[in-house]
């Protein structure tokens, strides 16, 4: 028995040995066999052999090749309405266009030149420029705006309290505000946006308790903080 394994012992080495050689050598012609490949970096790679292998590194090269999506889109403009404005009888125009990967510039003009009676007026000219700066990309979902108003009125019988509907009032508004918005897009064309607003105001107004005279009686200075902002607006995509 202990010769026998003495035998096995001296023999085994010499039948893995040559095995381990031969196959190390395989390896080695096949790695020289293998085609190389260059990639879009320069850089020469081996082909594996494997066809799943290698789409997947050609589908990481082609992603990483991509362009960002805001690079790629065509809408740089659109035209708007604020469906709250118009609600009043006001006439309202915005116009919106990009200014670069993450920022747009929005402007609109509101106009009620109407009459409402004798006694009953809410006249006013509005402009409000905006900078926006949006989380993703223009006109995609969030963004963040600092606005700038101003508009100049002449009110009677009309206001959100008592003083405003007793009073003629006339005068101007400046303000500067920050706001935040939503954009849904429906269509390559059509879109929605909700914004809302807060801001500092400064009104300079003259006021006269007879809603029919020309003469007032004093002049008004106020500044307060106040909401500044609300929009529900209806656009179009200009492309």
């Amino acid at each position: 028995m202990n010769r026998r394994l003495q035998k096995l012992t001296f023999l085994l080495p010499c039948l893995v040995l040559p095995w381990l050689y031969s196959a190390a050598t395989t390896a080695q012609e096949l790695a020289k066999d293998t085609p190389e490949k260059v990639n879009s970096t320069g850089t020469i790679t081996k082909d594996s052999g494997y066809l799943e292998t290698d789409s997947i590194q050609t589908l990481n090269l082609l992603y990483k090749q991509l362009k960002p999506r805001s690079s790629i889109r065509l809408s740089r403009f659109a035209v708007k309405s604020n469906l709250l404005h118009d609600l009043t009888g006001s006439l309202n125009l915005g116009v919106e266009m990009r200014t670069g990967d993450q920022f747009t510039l929005d402007m609109s003009v509101t106009y009620n030149p109407w009459k409402y009676g004798d006694m009953k007026k809410f006249n006013v000219i509005a402009v409000q420029p905006e900078i926006r700066y949006w989380s993703l990309e223009p006109f995609n979902k969030h963004f963040f705006g600092l606005h700038a108003t101003y508009a100049n009125f002449n009110i009677a019988g009309i206001g959100f309290s008592n003083f405003m509907k007793e009073h003629l009032l006339r005068g101007n508004l400046y303000e500067v505000g920050i706001s935040y918005g939503y954009h849904w897009y429906l269509s390559p064309r059509w879109a929605m946006e909700a914004s809302m607003g807060i801001g500092y105001v400064h009104v300079s107004y003259d006021q006269s308790f007879c809603k029919g005279c020309v003469k007032f009686e004093n002049r008004q200075h106020k500044n307060y903080f106040t909401p500044s902002k609300a929009s529900v607006s209806l656009i179009y995509m200009i492309k």
